[in-house]
């Protein structure tokens, strides 16, 4: 089902209650969803998860590897390994913050003790019905916020008739 235009170029969701808002791969991710937004309407949702995760991954590896490398180039090992090292942590640190800002910015505290519980198969299934289920509980809030934007404006026409 199409979604008006209004609703594909909306701002994405700000994740800075889990990660500091200063944090260069939150911002990369913010830009990321609002690029690729248009994608979320014609893919299905683990696609639009998979694409999101290579996106952020691959700009954090290659982020720390253009570091690591210039540090390399400017001391006696050269440049390739320290670029090697950095490629990948920037790759395992990309994984695990996108992986901690997924999972945290979808569970509740008492289903968190759970699902932690039953490791990460559990974990993973709960993430794909969040993703899942992402587009009809924001329909529902849109349908919520238009009804309490009509209640106001039909209680500011009452004002104004009497």
């Amino acid at each position: 089902q199409a979604r008006p235009l209004s609703a594909v170029t909306r701002a994405p969701q700000n994740h800075s209650a889990v990660v500091p808002a200063s944090s260069t791969w939150v911002a990369m991710e913010e830009h990321l969803s609002s690029v690729v937004s248009v994608a979320a309407n014609s893919c299905p949702p683990r696609l639009f998860f998979i694409g999101r995760l290579i996106a952020a991954t691959t700009f954090s590896s290659v982020t720390v590897s253009l570091v690591f490398g210039q540090l390399g180039a400017v001391s006696s090992c050269g440049p390739l390994v320290p670029a090697m090292v950095g490629s990948w942590l920037g790759y395992t640190f990309g994984l695990l913050s996108f992986w901690r800002i997924e999972v945290g910015s979808r569970i509740d505290k008492p289903f968190n003790e759970w699902l932690c519980a039953g490791g990460i198969g559990r974990l993973s299934w709960a993430v794909l019905a969040a993703q899942s289920c992402a587009s009809a509980v924001q329909e529902l809030q849109e349908n919520e916020r238009q009804r309490l934007i009509d209640c106001y404006k039909l209680a500011d026409e009452d004002d104004g008739a009497s």
